[in-house]
């Protein structure tokens, strides 16, 4: 696994719908990345949408007790076996080669980096 995308969410299952159909539509190749959606303490209605959303794009969903956005991106990426780590906020809608240039980015060096910036939001 090159890629794993870290998806915190907290009762917001419409927008996170958005943003993995948006996953789910890259060009990158499905098997160079996995999506992981930590549901951090929504109320049960929501946490269920959320997980019947992830479920249908056959992305991982956890679940904890509200911790904060912080611990959120933390039990992903304890979760993560991408080389490369992806931090998406739950109303981001990514462009449908977001994946794919992140990589190129890492492929371009051996050391260590960080990639940073923000994408427009669809009107």
């Amino acid at each position: 696994m090159k890629l794993s995308v870290i998806v915190p969410t907290h009762n917001r299952p419409e927008s996170l719908g958005r943003t993995l159909a948006a996953l789910s539509a890259q060009t990158i190749d499905r098997d160079a990345f996995e999506v992981i959606v930590v549901d951090d303490g929504s109320t049960t209605e929501n946490r269920t949408a959320g997980e019947a959303i992830t479920a249908e794009h056959g992305f991982t969903c956890i679940a904890q007790q509200q911790a904060g956005l912080a611990a959120a991106r933390n039990a992903g990426a304890e979760r993560a076996t991408g080389r490369v780590l992806y931090f998406l906020d739950d109303d981001v809608v990514p462009q449908q080669d977001a994946l794919d240039e992140l990589l190129q980015w890492h492929e371009r060096t051996d050391k260590p980096v960080a990639v940073l910036g923000s994408l427009p939001f669809p009107e």
